[in-house]
């Protein structure tokens, strides 16, 4: 029996294929049987998944109040990409005038 495909039925099944073929293998690779390690705060209740992070969360966050405050507004915020961020969404417009002159 001699059976014909469109090129569409193909590419779909090639596309299709591969995907799975690939999301399977990626993710028998990602999954084993070891325990994650979690890192937990002593000061507060939450829980990191790596030591870096829980390093962050007591340098910058844990009981301590917000050192990076927005010098257009009485935005304050505990990370500096945050400030960064607020700046640029609130006080673009505002900053860009500054800028120009």
């Amino acid at each position: 029996m001699n059976v014909t495909y469109t090129r569409w039925q193909m590419y779909n099944y090639w596309v299709t294929e591969r995907f799975f073929a690939d999301f399977w293998l990626h993710r028998s690779a990602r999954t084993t049987n070891k325990p994650r390690t979690m890192y937990p705060c002593g000061k507060c209740q939450k829980v990191y998944s790596n030591a870096s992070s829980l390093y962050r969360h007591l340098k910058l966050e844990c009981g301590i109040l917000p050192q990076f405050h927005c010098p257009y507004c009485r935005f304050s915020s505990k990370r500096k990409f945050n400030l960064g961020s607020h700046v640029a969404h609130k006080h673009g417009k505002l900053v860009n005038c500054y800028m120009n002159k």
